[in-house]
């Protein structure tokens, strides 16, 4: 954990409690050592911040509890800090809260985070996965990105569409107010438009965009035709998204089947493609392909998909060469 377990007192746990005023060393040596793995293999790292789901009840008691076991949570900590501030059995109040000492905590850890990897070039940051608490999140976003100012490096921020509020209901937030955020980069969900489910609209093109399977296309088992299919990555590439695979493999490794490896693959091959394309200037030209799946940068390069045999046309321009 980010904290050191100090005492006085035993956590829930039976451990020590966390004293949320000192950082543990060996949390942030072990995520300096991770990016920096990831880094020499080629993988990107979305680091994020903060969990949603480790403030909710699921049980009600420890250790079946996530919030019974979280370290904000009143039993496990020696700063009297309780983020269930309404008594409900959950602490997403976290979120929302107007509590300086938890606020100062929150900022202490994002600023921890930022100098423990701010060196390396292939990080980006999320707040926080599933969360609606727009207000807070701009706040986080902010944050990052004024003391990254004052560092060598700065890094994307990632901001998705929405989740759970402070009493942990679903809540999304409108398509507007993410495009609108101070984030780098956001994914889609599925309740902003149906077609993002086998036939995806493009996008603005104003900052890039995830497709998140797990808030477009997935069911619980995360399987199902649009998630594992071979064709997804290249349609998804070529409307001009990034896919994020909810991949069926990771919870259910003995029902593993030749799609989803063939989706793998697939998923692979456009990264070949990405990296030989001059793709800060290739942008979704539908418009230009009878199938309507075009990246161009007219005059100069296209990527076209079929999704299924047969014959395409392609509008080119032919740009003449000055003697």
């Amino acid at each position: 954990m980010p904290f050191k377990r100090t005492g006085p007192g035993k956590a829930l746990d039976g451990k020590p409690k966390f004293d949320l005023r000192q950082f543990d060393p060996a949390f942030f040596e072990r995520l300096r050592a991770q990016i920096g793995a990831a880094e020499k293999r080629g993988v990107y790292i979305s680091i994020m911040l903060f969990d949603v789901y480790g403030f909710m009840d699921r049980d009600g008691t420890y250790p079946n509890s996530l919030w019974a076991g979280n370290v904000f949570h009143g039993p496990n900590n020696t700063n009297g800090i309780d983020t269930d501030e309404n008594g409900d059995g959950h602490g997403l109040e976290f979120f929302f809260t107007s509590s300086p000492q938890v606020l100062d905590i929150q900022r202490a850890y994002v600023k921890k985070v930022i100098d423990t990897v701010n060196e390396f070039d292939n990080v980006f940051f999320e707040i926080a996965n599933e969360l609606e608490a727009k207000q807070w999140q701009h706040e986080m976003i902010r944050l990052v990105k004024e003391y990254e100012a004052t560092k060598p490096k700065q890094h994307l921020v990632y901001m998705s569409p929405g989740g759970r509020d402070r009493v942990g209901q679903w809540s999304q937030l409108p398509k507007e107010d993410v495009l609108a955020s101070p984030a780098d980069l956001y994914s889609v969900t599925r309740g902003w438009n149906k077609d993002y489910r086998g036939d995806p609209p493009d996008e603005p093109g104003n900052k890039p965009v995830f497709m998140d399977m797990d808030h477009v296309a997935v069911q619980h088992d995360g399987d199902n035709e649009w998630n594992n299919s071979p064709s997804t990555p290249w349609k998804l590439l070529t409307r001009g998204y990034h896919q994020c695979m909810y991949d069926h493999d990771y919870w259910k490794p003995t029902t593993n089947r030749a799609s989803w490896e063939a989706t793998r693959h697939s998923i692979g091959r456009t990264v070949e493609y990405a990296n030989r394309m001059d793709l800060v200037h290739m942008h979704p030209r539908g418009d230009l392909a009878s199938t309507r799946y075009c990246l161009a940068n007219p005059g100069r390069e296209y990527l076209v998909y079929l999704p299924r045999s047969g014959q395409v046309t392609v509008e080119v321009e032919v740009k003449k060469r000055s003697r």
